[in-house]
């Protein structure tokens, strides 16, 4: 198999209940270890912060998938689409963030009803990284 064919995937563990923003911030200090990296994928357990911060690229990431705690696949959904009858994946957004001390890339998306959702309030991720990560050489 040629290696162009392999498909290299972030998988994103939501634990039960859990409802709110997740931002993976990559290339960052951490204290965060619950993730298992093998060849072509990288698995997290979301916290219940929702925040995570990695201290690798994944820039030959090239796919999402999302399970719940006893391995469902989550669907990721147009906000259009979204339900009140299940847990939805959104809104999912990658980008970067300049600081005087560098750039952080970071992956962001919601998980929720649609009700949660809508009337959710964001996590600013530019505010965020500046605030934790200010002073600190990438």
């Amino acid at each position: 198999m040629l290696n162009s064919c392999i498909e290299n995937k972030e998988i994103f563990i939501i634990p039960e209940n859990f409802q709110g923003e997740v931002i993976v911030f990559y290339k960052t200090s951490t204290d965060y270890k619950d993730f298992d990296q093998s060849f072509n994928k990288i698995t997290y357990n979301v916290p219940s912060s929702g925040i995570i911060s990695v201290p690798f690229d994944v820039s030959k990431i090239t796919s999402l998938e999302w399970r719940d705690s006893k391995g469902r696949h989550i669907n990721f959904y147009n906000n259009e689409e979204l339900s009140n009858q299940n847990i939805n994946i959104t809104d999912v957004r990658r980008g970067y963030i300049f600081l005087d001390s560098g750039q952080v890339k970071y992956l962001s998306f919601y998980v929720g009803k649609k009700d949660f959702i809508n009337n959710f309030d964001t996590i600013n991720p530019e505010e965020y990284i500046k605030n934790k990560y200010e002073h600190t050489s990438f």
